[in-house]
């Protein structure tokens, strides 16, 4: 999503709030995409449930913390897709290091609130709808992460 060699960082949070379209239909596993009988109070402009939205943030969260985009071709089998390749390592802090962009790194970020973001990411990519966060939950430990050294990518 963001091209270290062509592309400034910015910080987290104002990219996270420019107007761009964040529904990203194309990631979410084809099961969850059926809206026909959806709950139209938890849908949004797009049609998708608020719970799918989530999934395509937790999408987002992952590039940020990675700093790779969602699909490379170029990339080896088994890592083409960053969703399924990454979600081991967010698991525990040290292997969550080995895949975090290394700008994050060394721009004085805290591992902890790496680490927090990336168990936010995990929760947020979790295949039961009904198990992924609130927004107002992802606001929180966002806020948190912006607290605690997480401020630019």
């Amino acid at each position: 999503m963001l091209d270290s060699a062509t592309s400034d960082k910015h910080n987290i949070f104002s990219f996270l709030t420019k107007e761009t379209d964040h529904s990203i239909p194309s990631l979410i596993p084809s099961y969850q995409t059926h809206v026909s009988m959806a709950d139209q109070s938890n849908t949004t402009l797009t049609g998708f449930s608020i719970k799918i939205e989530i999934y395509a943030f937790g999408v987002v969260l992952l590039e940020i913390l990675t700093g790779m985009k969602v699909y490379d071709k170029r990339r080896p089998l088994g890592k083409q897709n960053l969703v399924e390749w990454a979600i081991p390592f967010l698991e525990d802090e040290v292997n969550m290091r080995m895949i975090m962009d290394p700008q994050l790194q060394h721009n004085d970020s805290s591992p902890e609130g790496a680490f927090k973001l990336a168990q936010l990411v995990l929760k947020c990519l979790q295949l039961k709808q009904d198990k992924r966060p609130s927004m107002e939950y992802i606001l929180q430990v966002l806020h948190h992460c912006y607290l605690n050294g997480i401020k630019t990518v």
